[in-house]
């Protein structure tokens, strides 16, 4: 039985814990380890907003990248990520975008 068949059949049946042998804990847990983490990950990034660089506004709205940072903290779709790390949201760029035109 591969680890991926435990996983299934502990989660069926959580009570075959106590059934296993201490290898196939241990390889249940490194399953278990990297379910976590990949469910972590996605967590981290939900389908949510598509992040533009600086750059890539600066093109989009005819400016340089100079003028994108100058602009950056007056521009609602502006996200900060950490110190020094500025990103846009598409969407709210689009939507900025058409109520100007």
């Amino acid at each position: 039985m591969t680890s991926a068949d435990l996983l299934r059949a502990v989660l069926d049946d959580p009570g075959r814990v106590e059934a296993l042998s201490p290898a196939q804990a241990a390889a249940l847990l490194a399953e278990l380890g990297a379910l976590v983490a990949a469910v972590a990950r996605r967590v981290a990034v939900p389908d949510g907003p598509e992040l533009l660089t600086a750059a890539e506004v600066a093109e989009r709205m005819g400016l340089t990248t100079r003028q994108v940072y100058r602009r950056a903290d007056r521009w609602p779709f502006t996200r900060h990520l950490s110190a020094g790390t500025l990103r846009f949201d598409r969407r709210g760029l689009e939507q900025y975008l058409g109520r100007r035109a």
